[in-house]
């Protein structure tokens, strides 16, 4: 249980021989659960995915705020720079806002099951296409606030959800 806390200035990254993975700049979340509530993560970097918080396990996050996380890629790749979601994540009366990724997912990238209820995912970006872009083959980038990969990942948003404000949306429906 992560609660009443603020997780800033924090930084993941991979290089050559180090063994890192690079994700969760501010929370790295794999087989657990975590329960995060009235705790603000801002101003994470990750160098792959989740500059906020990486997920592969189950997390809650609850009256909580995920905002200006990034990915710093320098090859401006990167998924995720609020939140990458590849596990079940419930964001309950919380913000992602103002997060940016390289390629896709600025404020939320979700392979899993991702479940927003009274949570707003506002002014977040992508900033770059991939350099080895084959349009032919599918998007170069996109989901400025939320990219939602594969046709099995449904993104339910609630009443008093928004998505607003963002570069771009991508593969994500609210029903």
């Amino acid at each position: 249980i992560i609660r009443d806390s603020f997780i800033s200035g924090n930084r993941a990254r991979s290089t050559a021989g180090s063994g890192g993975s690079g994700a969760g700049g501010g929370l790295f979340v794999a087989d657990a659960v975590v329960s995060v509530a009235d705790t603000t993560l801002s101003g994470n970097l990750a160098s792959a995915s989740g500059g906020g918080i990486y997920n592969r396990g189950t997390v809650w996050l609850t009256n909580s705020v995920v905002k200006e996380n990034a990915i710093d890629d320098e090859g401006d790749r990167g998924n995720g720079g609020g939140v990458f979601n590849g596990g079940v994540m419930l964001i309950r009366d919380a913000t992602v806002g103002a997060n940016s990724a390289g390629t896709f997912g600025g404020g939320i990238f979700n392979t899993g099951n991702l479940v927003l209820e009274g949570a707003t995912v506002a002014r977040n970006e992508v900033l770059a296409q991939m350099q080895s872009c084959a349009p032919e083959r599918g998007p170069c980038n996109g989901g400025g606030g939320i990219w939602n990969a594969g046709c099995s990942v449904r993104v339910r948003c609630r009443p008093r959800s928004s998505i607003c404000v963002c570069r771009s949306i991508q593969g994500a429906t609210c029903s």
